[in-house]
């Protein structure tokens, strides 16, 4: 670069050196604009995918998030359609971990965020959906593989039907050990040790 421009003649060089001046003064721009766009794309993403502010660290919103789950009372909900994701965090940007395809199935609340809450399911898995995915309406599953469903809460009354393993039903009431479940067309009384979706001794009416 020098040499061309100590070989060129006096006007042009002032202009060259010029040029030159003004060039390497827009590349530090250049640069130093793009370093600040990467941090700010970086801060976005960071925004975008945890849902909070970018001043908030990763490890600050899991703490905090585990201090909510600590003081977290659970409860229990069912699903409001019949295809449902459950996603690795709180927000659409998170892969799903499992889709569900059974409508009216319960989940155990354990958590929340914004709209997201954090759910698990009968088997153990936990994972995020929705709030809009939910519904208040209760409901157990079958988790042995045969529940009896009686027409009074007694084993002596007269059994209605046999519910097999992952049958889903509503929840009418629950007294004692006994839940009176809707399944299709049978209304009648199961024990609760079979069913999931219930606390333990909890009263329903």
């Amino acid at each position: 670069m020098f040499s061309f421009i100590t070989r060129c003649l006096p006007f042009s060089c002032a202009f060259v050196a010029f040029a030159v001046l003004l060039h390497s003064i827009f590349l530090a721009d250049f640069a130093i604009g793009e370093d600040v766009s990467i941090a700010a794309l970086h801060e976005y993403s960071e925004d975008f995918s945890l849902g909070v502010s970018p001043i908030v660290s990763r490890g600050e919103l899991y703490s905090e998030l585990t201090k909510r789950e600590r003081s977290f009372e659970p409860y229990f909900l069912s699903l409001r359609f019949d295809e449902t994701h459950l996603r690795s965090g709180p927000g659409r940007q998170y892969p799903a971990l499992w889709v569900y395809r059974r409508l009216g199935m319960p989940l155990e609340i354990v958590g929340k965020l914004d709209d997201w809450r954090k759910v698990r399911d009968f088997q153990g898995d936990v994972g995020w959906i929705l709030s809009n995915q939910l519904r208040s309406v209760r409901a157990v599953i079958v988790t042995l593989p045969e529940v009896g469903l009686y027409e009074e809460p007694s084993t002596s009354s007269m059994k209605i039907a046999r519910l097999g393993k992952d049958v889903v039903g509503r929840v009418k009431s629950c007294k004692e050990d006994w839940c009176r479940v809707l399944v299709g067309k049978y209304d009648g009384w199961a024990r609760r040790g079979g069913l999931w979706g219930i606390r333990n001794e909890e009263l329903l009416k």
